[in-house]
């Protein structure tokens, strides 16, 4: 896959071409190079100390280039500020020089070629001070910066022993680290976060991600279809809305500005998801528009101490049983997850299982824009064509054959360096025991460098799955007549700075509104609990499902249509009663 192409090429950074006059021991030249990052509003800035420590057997003479090669990882989906990038750079040495430099532009890097003016003679120290910025590598987007950072292992070769040190600091103006990809120590100055990778940290890309909170904007659009001439019968939609929801180190509030046509019902399923149903008349074919904010906020810090296995409540052995698509009892299954490691630490089970299905799988755009059918975890680990959701089923079959709970996660991803930033999207949750909390793990963003173990701010809850991946549905349906096909929801996710609190629900105003059904809706149930399909055939209600889109459609008739036979059935029994009345009469007259 081309990411993972580009995340080699950052092993080449600082790659260095020297003209010497012959070839040296790696113990006879030393490299240090102690590397700082500053992150601001306006991009990385990045200060690089190059020292270069020579033998009693070598000089480095006059004119010597030095050559640094610079991986410009972001380049295939945004283009460099050229021009911003060329004026930064500035190159001097320890003598107060400053140092002549050609630019070369390559495909995917750029790489800066010094000419050193002095010879650098036996047994002395020389060091070059190169500075540049490059704007791509800080992303902000709402209230949130999203930082990339190469972080590049210390390697040896036969000319020279080259070392990295690293120090990225973050302005505590900019917000608090909400998430990082890898380890890091973490130490706090006057004004400012510290950040220093661990030595098993190193050697990749470093995502960190800042600030206070997160406030996306969302629209959900949903169309429903005519499906009769009949204005007595009123057709029912069901579908899941964006929940509150606290996992790892998250919390996510949601908040509802619009609905244009007034729900009729909302309630908590098992996984305590919001579902949201809707009337409209069978005989009109229209869109529900549903509009509000999410707020994601940090709720506390977590550690890697997850738990063992243990520690796993029996309470949530649901979570681990072998469903549809998370097929954690097939042997090659079971075989995999026995594999990845013997480890009974969760954390580390939960590592290395993410790092066996970012390497296992690549993510296919053809099937993202084909034909994409859900296949479930056994044929992604056989090599079928994966996008997110071949993804999260793999990985939860994985915990899952570990006796390890794991639940689907569905909603947006946000990713700022894609061309379609924010897309539908699906990620798993695993349960901490340690922490007592589900914890966000979303493997298909591991192929564009982002680990993501733990909770973020680009990811927006819509619904949780622990059941089975169909449930809750998408959309389901009760109807009168006949349709054709429900299309899926429509979703537009963007982030914003700021929003009018006024005139806003909070989920639990709207659960508190619409705390119980609709009274006819249970004594219907009672009262026509034995009624035969016949009587549904002749009224012309129809049964209708669509398994390929997980819809589920039932029978569902109108309160009217109830009301209406409650009143023929009291008129009978008015008339039932008359007559009797009259016979009576009747009767007392003949005798």
């Amino acid at each position: 896959m081309k990411f993972k192409t580009i995340f080699l090429q950052i092993f080449l950074f600082f790659l260095l071409l020297f003209s010497l006059t012959s070839k040296v021991n790696a113990q006879e030249l030393q490299i240090k190079n102690i590397i700082n990052y500053e992150v601001s509003l306006n991009g990385l800035e990045i200060s690089q100390i190059t020292q270069f420590y020579t033998s009693q057997n070598i000089i480095i003479p006059k004119n010597s280039t030095y050559s640094f090669t610079i991986p410009l990882f972001l380049s295939e989906v945004q283009n460099l500020d050229e021009k911003a990038f060329y004026d930064s750079i500035e190159v001097t040495d320890n003598l107060g020089s400053q140092l002549d430099f050609t630019v070369e532009n390559l495909t995917s890097e750029v790489k800066i070629n010094v000419k050193i003016k002095t010879t650098i003679s036996k047994n002395s120290n020389y060091t070059i001070n190169l500075k540049y910025k490059i704007p791509n590598y800080v992303i902000k987007s709402g209230r949130v910066l999203d930082v990339y950072v190469p972080i590049i292992s210390n390697f040896e070769n036969e000319i020279f022993d080259n070392q990295f040190f690293y120090k990225i600091f973050i302005d505590k103006t900019l917000g608090d680290i909400i998430s990082t990809s890898i380890l890091f120590q973490i130490t706090e100055e006057k004004t400012s976060f510290v950040l220093e990778p661990y030595q098993n940290s190193t050697g990749q890309l470093a995502y960190i991600q800042i600030g206070e909170k997160q406030i996306y904007k969302f629209t959900i659009k949903q169309e429903y279809p005519k499906t009769s001439k009949n204005p007595y019968f009123f057709n029912k939609l069901t579908l899941p809305l964006p929940r509150d929801i606290e996992v790892g180190n998250i919390k996510q509030s949601v908040f509802y500005s619009k609905f244009n046509i007034e729900p009729d019902q909302f309630f908590l399923d098992k996984d305590e998801n919001l579902i949201a149903s809707f009337k409209v008349p069978s005989n009109e074919q229209g869109i529900i528009e549903i509009e509000g904010f999410v707020i994601l906020e940090k709720a506390r810090d977590i550690s890697t101490n997850w738990g063992k296995l243990n520690d796993i409540p029996q309470s949530l052995n649901s979570a681990t049983t072998s469903v549809e698509f998370w097929e954690a009892n097939d042997p090659e299954i079971q075989k995999a997850a026995k594999t990845i490691t013997s480890s009974d630490d969760i954390y580390e089970i939960s590592k290395k299982t993410y790092e066996f299905v970012v390497d296992k799988i690549d993510y296919s755009t053809v099937k993202k824009y084909g034909l994409n059918e859900r296949q479930g975890a056994v044929a992604t680990l056989k090599g079928s064509a994966a996008v997110c959701m071949e993804y999260s089923d793999l990985f939860i079959a994985l915990m899952r054959a570990r006796k390890i709970p794991a639940r689907g996660a569905f909603g947006y991803g946000y990713n700022p360096i894609l061309p379609e930033k924010d897309v539908l999207h699906q990620w798993a949750d695993v349960y901490a025991p340690a922490l007592n909390s589900w914890i966000p793990v979303d493997t298909t963003w591991g192929e564009y460098g982002r680990e993501i173990i733990g909770g973020d701010f680009n990811h927006v809850y819509f619904y949780v799955s622990t059941q089975s991946p169909n449930t809750p549905s998408p959309i389901a349906v009760e109807y009168f007549g006949a349709i054709d096909e429900i299309k899926v929801p429509k979703f537009e996710v963007i982030p914003i700075e700021n929003f009018d609190s006024a005139n806003i629900q909070s989920t639990e105003e709207l659960l508190t509104k619409f705390d119980q059904p609709k009274p006819y809706f249970h004594y219907i149930k009672k009262s026509f609990a034995t009624i035969g399909q016949n009587f549904f055939e002749i009224v012309g209600l129809n049964n209708y499902i669509q398994p390929k889109y997980s819809y589920t459609a039932g029978l569902f008739l109108h309160a009217s249509l109830f009301f209406a036979l409650i009143l023929i059935f009291l008129k009978v029994i008015t008339l039932l009663l008359k007559l009797i009345s009259i016979s009576k009469k009747l009767l007392l007259k003949l005798i």
